[in-house]
Formats: structure tokens, C-alpha cells, sequence
């Protein structure tokens, strides 16, 4: 999902999940013994519970309260940013979305978030879809002004050739049929129109996963370097899984207390190819854990000092590397809709907005930046930033800045 990490929740901001609805009878209650009005208001009581108690109230199931949670997560994360996301949004439909009246639309809307940013000249031309229902009921109440239609982006309530455009935020990594989302798209696109998918959170990792679990590589949370140092950041570090053999194998001599861990985290990547569902799992829960994360910092450390001599040279040579889950989004977006699918990709990139902010008398931040969800806090402003064109901030001001993955492709 949507979803913030670090600082974020790791991954989804649209979960598609079924509708559970459930209904509760009102409990009757025997009248206390009492006299005189305070009798008769009791009896008046029970009698309008007792008419009352035919009328079923639904009772909210457990995965509605989930989606509205994280939509709600979500919108938390993106509201210090949200002035830049605007301009940033307009921006890129003005290059690329038609200045027209013809009819648009946003797939995945979830509870509106993506309408508020968008520019008043298209909100009479879009109509929102959103297969969840309590999701939509969200949308609806803070947006009773919006068309919001429930549909899934796989069956859409258009006609052939009818939308000059469509928007998806933080969607087409969470759909549960790319391929199938891709053909609904040229369906209901006339030729020329585009496709634009936003994303400001991070990606849901399914397409990273796939890819490695095939390869002899076992992927960690990039604790070794600033994942934001780099213009798409680098959250995963990739290590060959006999190096990590190798430092298990030291641990354990010495009887170390994260050796227990990382022998289960790699026991998920013991075959080629691995299973996707546990693997996840394991990654979610090692980058979630503040007290894991700091022990996986120090592991290699500590286990050079515990290390025989020959094994310190075979630790010297460790191999790894940070990477972008978000390229790997980027690749399976390209793979989607490459020539055969009857669209041309015409923008794929991060895009970034900046602004300066007075600080505070007693201000320890300077910096704040956001890019694919990857946030970070500093007390300084950093050498890499998103926009290094932009003047420097004055010494009483603090820089902010927004970093978003925009993917372009038009239908052909």
C-alpha cells in the first residue's frame, strides 16, 4: 500500500480485499425499578428499543478498518508535502494531459486524497473509480461534489475510445492483474490518449522479490548507506547468500545474539527460486524493526572482529550493493506496456519540487525530503538533493522537498 517506510510503513496503499458486511441486533435491557416520571421515561425508553431492534446496524469488518487506517497513514505522510505534490501534479498534466473538455479518469481513487491535489480546470472532467466500498464511502464524504463510481481498473465503466485520459496514484503495483489493467486501459482510451501513474509512497516489493528469487541473491534493508543520498533511493542492499553463509557461520561460533535471526531470515532464501510469500514476510519484519535494523548494522562489523584471520580475508572481499526497489517497479511498468501492448511510454522519471521554510528559535531540522516515500530529517542541508539547481535556503530557513516517480505512456 500506499505507504510510507522508515519513517514510512513498508509498502500498500490501495489493498484490494473482499467486503465482509455483518449485522448487529440491539441488546434489550430489563427496566431498573423506579416510580413516577423517571418509570415513565424508562418505559418510553424500552419501547423505542424495542421498535428500534428490527433495524440491523453494519458492523465494520476488520479489513475495512484496516484499508482505512493505512489510507489514513498515508494521508498523514503526504500532508507536509502536500502544497509541493500539488504543484508538482499540475505540472505534469499540464504537459501531458489535454487541455480539453473530453472526459478523464483516476483508477484506484481510495478515499479522494489524489483529487485534492489535482487542478480545478479537470475536477468537472474526472471520474473516480475504486472497487472498495468503505474506501469509496470515504471518498464520497469528504468529496460529495465528485463522480465516484465503484469499479476495479480491470472492469471499467466506460465505452470503447470514450477517456482522453487516466490517472492511477499508487496503483498499478498493487492491482491484482497488471496485464489484464493494461487492456482495460486501451479499451477505454481513444488513440492518443495517456496514461499517468503517480508515485509518492514506496512500492509494494512483489516485483523486486519475483526478480530475485531467481537469482542467488538475498535482499536486506539498506542500513549501510543513506538510501536517500541517491536521486531514486536505494533501499534494498543486495549480498550473495554464501557471503551472508559466511558471516552466519561466525556468528553462531561465537554464539552471538543475532545469529538466530539471520539463520531463519536465510532459511527463506535457502532454494532457487525462493517462495515469495515468507520471504516478504521476513524483509517486512527485519525493516520494520527499529531493534533488528541496528543489530543488522553492526552485524558484519561484529563478525569481522570474531573472525579467524582466514576468515577476515574472506570477509574483506564481501560483495554487495544498494539498489532501488522502485526501478524494479519501473521495469515491470516499461514491461507492461512495451509495443506489444499498444501503448508508447513517453515519460518515466523522478520529478522533484522544493520550498524553503522559516525555522523555529529552537529548530533541530533544517531539512525534510521525500521521494518514493523514502523520508529523510536532517539537521543540515545535505550535498545531494532532489533539486540541486534550487538556491540554497537563508540561514534562518529550513529546504523541503518532494520527490514523486511519474510514468507516461500513451495509447497508439
Amino acid at each position: 500500500m500506499l505507504r510510507p517506510r522508515r519513517a514510512r510503513p513498508s509498502g500498500r496503499l490501495h489493498p484490494r480485499q473482499a467486503q465482509r458486511n455483518a449485522a448487529r441486533s440491539d441488546t434489550l435491557q430489563k427496566p431498573l425499578a423506579c416510580s413516577g416520571a423517571a418509570a415513565v421515561s424508562r418505559l418510553l425508553a424500552l419501547i423505542l428499543t424495542v421498535k428500534s431492534a428490527g433495524t440491523k446496524k453494519p458492523k465494520v469488518a476488520a479489513a475495512d478498518l484496516a484499508v482505512v487506517k493505512k489510507l489514513r497513514d498515508v494521508r498523514r505522510h503526504r500532508q507536509p508535502f502536500a502544497r509541493l505534490g500539488r504543484r508538482l501534479l499540475a505540472e505534469q498534466l499540464t504537459r501531458f494531459v489535454p487541455d480539453e473538455d473530453a472526459p478523464i479518469a483516476e483508477i484506484g481513487a481510495g478515499d479522494g486524497q489524489f483529487r485534492e491535489w489535482l487542478p480545478e480546470r479537470l475536477l468537472s472532467r474526472i471520474t473516480h473509480t475504486e472497487p472498495l466500498a468503505i474506501a469509496a464511502r470515504e471518498a464520497r464524504k469528504r468529496h460529495p461534489n465528485a463522480r465516484i463510481v465503484r469499479a476495479s481498473a480491470e472492469q471499467l465503466p466506460f465505452a470503447d475510445g470514450e477517456l482522453a485520459g487516466v490517472l492511477g496514484s499508487c496503483v498499478m503495483d498493487v492491482v491484482s492483474d497488471a496485464p489484464a489493467v493494461v487492456r482495460e486501459l486501451s479499451r477505454v482510451l481513444r488513440r492518443g490518449g495517456i496514461f499517468l501513474h503517480w508515485l509518492d509512497m514506496s512500492t509494494r516489493l512483489n516485483d523486486a522479490f519475483e526478480v530475485l528469487g531467481k537469482a542467488d541473491l538475498v535482499p536486506l534493508p539498506n542500513v549501510f548507506s543513506d538510501p536517500s543520498a541517491a536521486r531514486w533511493p536505494e533501499d534494498m542492499f543486495l549480498t550473495a547468500r554464501t557471503d551472508l553463509a559466511l558471516v552466519l557461520e561466525i556468528l553462531e561460533r561465537h554464539r552471538h545474539p543475532f545469529a538466530k535471526p539471520l539463520r531463519q531470515y536465510l532459511a527463506v532464501f535457502s532454494h532457487v527460486p525462493h517462495t515469495l510469500r515468507p520471504a516478504l514476510a521476513e524483509y517486512v519484519q527485519l525493516s520494520e524493526s527499529a531493534t533488528l535494523r541496528s543489530a543488522l548494522q553492526s552485524m558484519f562489523s561484529a563478525a569481522t572482529e570474531l573472525a579467524e584471520p582466514r576468515l577476515r580475508e574472506r570477509l574483506a572481499n564481501f560483495q554487495g550493493r544498494p539498489v532501488a526497489s522502485a526501478r524494479f517497479f519501473e521495469n515491470r511498468l516499461q514491461e507492461f506496456f512495451g509495443a506489444n501492448s499498444g501503448f508508447e511510454v513517453i515519460f518515466s522519471d523522478i520529478v522533484a519540487e522544493a520550498e524553503t521554510f522559516t525555522l523555529g528559535a529552537d529548530a533541530r531540522v533544517r531539512y525534510v525530503g521525500s521521494c518514493v516515500g523514502e523520508q529523510r530529517e536532517l539537521p543540515r542541508i545535505p550535498e545531494l538533493r532532489l533539486c540541486p539547481d534550487r538556491p540554497l535556503p537563508e540561514a534562518n530557513e529550513g529546504l523541503r522537498e518532494f520527490g514523486v516517480f511519474v510514468f507516461v505512456t500513451r495509447r497508439i
